[in-house]
């Protein structure tokens, strides 16, 4: 198989026999900008203004969002099927959540009401399953 596909949930799932706990945006931004919207992909710049402010994107620029959003929660679906694994998935329009100031949360990023910390605190110490994705919203938002 080609290395690079590693990176994508879909092809590596398969083969991770340990338990794994994913913490992710549905709408990372670095996924976004390079991976789903790159400027090769977007040479006339019509997604520039979306992916730097949302508050610029278009309905049609939205829903192209959603559907990205779709493809990667159908790529880490395999996760939902085990209690060894776990996962925290909200719509935060942002990247690497797993600094202090994202792990304790606000508002705006808590799924069912607990913070990234929270979950895998409950996952890690089998206090309970923790396999969270934001339902609440679907389009991307500032946390």
């Amino acid at each position: 198989m080609n290395p690079g596909l590693c990176f994508y949930p879909d092809f590596a799932m398969p083969y991770i026999n340990t338990p794994i706990f994913i913490v992710n945006s549905a709408y990372d931004t670095w996924q976004v900008s390079n991976m789903f919207a790159t400027n090769e992909s977007d040479p006339k710049g019509e997604f520039t203004k979306c992916k730097n402010d949302l508050n610029e994107c278009s309905t049609t620029q939205l829903k192209r969002l959603q559907d990205f959003r779709s493809d990667f929660l159908g790529s880490v679906s395999s996760v939902t099927k085990s209690s060894t694994e776990g996962m925290f998935i909200n719509t935060c329009y942002t990247h690497c959540q797993t600094d202090q100031s994202s792990w304790f949360g606000n508002a705006t990023s808590k799924l069912d009401d607990k913070t990234i910390a929270e979950g895998v605190d409950d996952w890690f110490y089998d206090k309970s399953e923790f396999q969270k994705t934001d339902t609440e919203h679907v389009d991307p938002h500032y946390c």
